[in-house]
């Protein structure tokens, strides 16, 4: 059986650099983003403490556009496993912090889906929309806050 791709080396951090040209990804990257992004695809727990504006929400978008790059074109990286339809789930600690990153995301291309108790009650009257049937189905990215995990819902759109 062949080692895995070890992302967080120089092939991988070069074949991370070569999927970002071909994205949405209009910014080059921070050096910590880039080396932060391999070490997560290679299932690295990594706690970081980032100041406002380093780049937080550029990590996020790096790490899912890779992703979903490598499910797309799997000879990419062949040894990759990901799962077919990938969805990051992104925990918020407020609202307006939800919607703003996902409005962001949405300018990368992403499906990006703000879940939470404001945009279920505006979903449901003007779309007829249950938010969490979409986030079964739909998003590449989601983003909510921690009260909606206890949340039977979520453990139905989780599996």
């Amino acid at each position: 059986m062949p080692d895995p791709f070890t992302w967080s080396s120089p092939v991988g951090l070069e074949l991370v650099k070569s999927i970002l040209k071909d994205t949405s990804f209009p910014h080059t990257p921070h050096d910590d983003q880039l080396e932060g992004v391999c070490k997560s695809l290679d299932r690295v727990h990594l706690p970081v403490t980032p100041t406002t504006g380093s780049g937080k929400t550029g990590y996020y978008v790096i790490y899912i556009l890779v992703i979903l790059a490598a499910v797309a074109r799997p000879e990419l990286c062949p040894s990759a496993k990901f799962p077919k339809n990938p969805c990051l789930l992104v925990i918020c600690p407020t609202t307006p912090l939800q919607l703003e990153m996902a409005n962001t995301m949405r300018g990368f291309g992403l499906n990006a889906l703000a879940l939470n108790s404001d945009t279920r009650l505006d979903a449901l009257p003007l779309r007829n929309e249950e938010l969490w049937v979409t986030a079964r189905t739909r998003p590449n990215v989601i983003l909510t806050g921690p009260e909606q995990l206890s949340r039977s819902e979520f453990e139905k759109s989780s599996r």
